[in-house]
């Protein structure tokens, strides 16, 4: 019962700086202090072991050495800290002292050496990294702990993803192949046909390394490096001639190939490189009688492939239901036993029995935090997320065809449909709350707005205020359904400077009827006055807790992003563009023209795309006489502090007079 006891306290003492330590690591990106903070815990709780000689007496198998797996949590911190240019350096350096300290529960693990990798990765320093996995490589037999693993290459795939060499991504990944005993599944073999495939083994020999077999994060990595180069053609055939043929191989238990199957975040590579290609080549492909091929569009291609997701989603649903029990996804743990830790310890009773139903507290594969910067679930279905509904609108930039105001519309309802069933399916509550992990964000809707406001419908504006109306709707749904474990998901759908501006582009630009510029003017009325609102609350804010740095693009506070300088700039501009193009020639307008430029002009905004692009582009002279003072023809130039918060002050020049018969207006320099 004492040893009960002493063990529980000891779990308990480590526990809490456990969970300090994961919380600092997790918001070392955002967050500055976060590494000086997980320093000084681990300089506190390394203190406190020292002097803990009660702890000693009371639990003989409680050690007073620090176990590896706390600085490997300190070494995140320095891995992901944008702000610390030398972390990789003093992950290394610390790594070495440790390694030369000799106590067993303080040595580098194989997880030391993930965050030294990615620290490097995130410095873009690819020859460190190379180096890092060369020497593991070179560890001999009895220091197998050591040997890298399926982990190890993942992050080097990774790397080499992110820093732009796909080709050694690939190669990475069809040694991996040959080494653990798949080499019919590598690229080249897999275009054989069965008679050659069947020359390559599938079974493990005793050449074989099982630690080396890919896993589903092999997979992701490498259609993600292809991904960001294009290649769509060879993401697709992953998908279709290796992941799916593995899967459904009729030698092996497709048990045995769960973590193959293609799942959401495969297609979601897929969907980039369909994007990426469009980014680095023209939308349009012609064809005999020089006109598109609509067939070949990237939203074309986007559109019909999240069709099939659903649809192959919904399959899998099925399938489920006619099983009498679902087949377990098979799992690969690779630091279980080759991680350091010594099972006889309180420190390794806590790891044991980590996995508490709270979800706080636990540890995947020997490792507290073995993170990505784009960290997956681990799912293994093919139903559409988030991200991939946000892929599909983006694919659809650049097109300005009226159908697809629509089409944005209709996709964030299928959206919001797929949270709801989701939902259903996991609830027996008469009342039926959506999924928020997948209903629309912030950026979902921006990124529809973005591309409604671009499209030659007429009635874009009426389009873009039913999802202004829908963001407010459903930030309000979330927050009565939701609880403190989702309240980073509770204000995703909340509009900001961005949604505004995009909504206010729709307005500015519509070409219709005189009922629909009517109604656009309206929405942009409404707009304006609602981001007016808003600054407003935003600079009392500022006030109460101002911010260090006031600079363009810097003037916000941490929980919206959005409030920088150019986009409250814009939210001028596309506001004054919206009356001269909206409302008729008339007093009236220039009252609120007037209006509007001289608070922009008050707040120090007024630059040349505003001065030059919107009001001298389009006022009258009666308007330009009263907003400057004067003509630029005389020599009139606005004051400097119109446009002290802009990079370029708004300045104007004097035409010649060959210039001034085609434009009798001022030219900004």
């Amino acid at each position: 019962m004492e040893s009960s006891t002493s063990s529980s306290s000891s779990v308990s003492f480590y526990q809490d700086y456990w969970h300090r330590l994961q919380e600092l690591a997790r918001d070392t990106s955002r967050d500055e202090t976060a590494v000086e903070q997980a320093e000084a815990i681990l300089e506190e709780l390394q203190s406190k072991l020292n002097r803990s000689s009660s702890f000693s007496s009371s639990s003989p198998s409680f050690s007073s050495s620090l176990d590896i797996e706390f600085y490997n949590l300190l070494w995140e911190t320095y891995a992901y800290a944008a702000h610390l240019p030398n972390g990789a350096e003093k992950i290394a350096q610390q790594i070495q002292e440790l390694s030369d300290n000799g106590k067993s529960n303080g040595r580098p693990n194989l997880n030391s050496y993930v965050k030294l990798i990615d620290a490097y990765t995130q410095r873009g320093d690819l020859a460190k990294v190379e180096a890092v996995v060369e020497e593991l490589s070179k560890t001999t037999a009895g220091a197998s702990r050591l040997q890298p693993n399926i982990v190890i290459y993942n992050k080097l795939i990774r790397a080499y993803g992110m820093l732009g060499h796909a080709d050694q991504a690939k190669a990475v990944v069809e040694d991996l192949l040959l080494r653990s005993g798949y080499g019919k599944y590598t690229f080249d073999n897999s275009q054989n046909d069965d008679e050659e495939k069947g020359k390559h083994s599938v079974l493990s020999s005793s050449s074989f390394d099982p630690l080396l077999r890919p896993n589903d994060k092999t997979w992701i990595h490498l259609l993600r490096a292809l991904a960001r180069e294009g290649r769509d053609d060879e993401i697709q055939h992953y998908i279709n001639n290796v992941m799916k043929l593995a899967y459904h191989d009729g030698d092996i238990d497709s048990e045995y190939f769960e973590d193959w199957k293609p799942n959401v975040h495969a297609y979601n590579a897929l969907l980039r490189a369909l994007i990426h290609q469009k980014s680095q080549n023209s939308n349009t492909i012609k064809i005999n009688n020089n006109k598109p091929d609509r067939t070949n569009y990237c939203h074309v291609q986007a559109e019909k492939l999240l069709y099939e997701m659903i649809q192959l989603s919904r399959e899998e649903e099925k399938a489920v239901v006619k099983s009498d029990t679902e087949k377990p996804v098979r799992t690969t743990s690779t630091f279980d036993h080759e991680d350091g830790f010594q099972q006889t310890d309180a420190y390794s009773s806590m790891r044991n029995d980590g996995n508490e139903e709270d979800g706080e507290f636990h540890f995947v594969d020997g490792s507290a935090s073995l993170r990505d910067s784009d960290t997956d679930d681990t799912t293994t279905t093919s139903k559409p997320n988030r991200e991939t509904f946000f892929l599909v609108l983006q694919s659809f930039r650049g097109v300005t065809d009226a159908s697809v105001a629509d089409k944005m519309e209709r996709i964030l309802e299928l959206q919001k449909g797929l949270a709801t069933t989701a939902a259903a399916s996991t609830t027996t509550a008469n009342r039926v709350s959506p999924d928020l992990r997948l209903l629309p964000d912030t950026r979902t809707y921006n990124t529809a707005l973005q591309v409604l406001s671009r499209t030659s419908d007429p009635k874009k504006a009426i389009r873009a205020q039913r999802l202004w109306d829908a963001m407010k709707s459903q930030n309000i749904h979330d927050s009565q359904i939701s609880d403190a474990s989702s309240s980073n998901i509770v204000a995703a759908a909340r509009p900001n400077l961005i949604t505004y501006r995009n909504i206010l582009n729709a307005c500015a630009y519509t070409r219709g009827s005189r009922e629909d510029r009517l109604s656009a003017l309206q929405i942009a009325i409404r707009v304006y006055n609602q981001v007016r609102q808003e600054v407003e609350q935003h600079q009392r804010a500022a006030a109460k807790a101002p911010t260090t740095n006031t600079s363009l693009g810097h003037f916000q506070l941490n929980h919206d992003a959005s409030f920088t300088l150019e986009n409250r700039m814009m939210i001028h501009k596309l506001f004054l563009q919206a009356c001269f193009q909206l409302m008729d020639p008339s007093p009236k307008r220039d009252e609120v023209v007037e209006r509007v430029f001289t608070k922009c002009c008050q707040e120090g905004l007024l630059s040349n795309g505003i001065l030059h692009g919107v009001v001298l582009k389009q006022a009258s002279n009666d308007l330009h006489l009263k907003l400057l003072g004067g003509f630029v023809q005389d020599g009139i130039e606005p004051p400097s502090e119109w446009s002290r918060n802009v990079p370029t002050p708004a300045k104007v020049v004097i035409l010649n007079k060959k210039q001034k018969k085609s434009s009798p207006r001022a030219t900004i320099r």
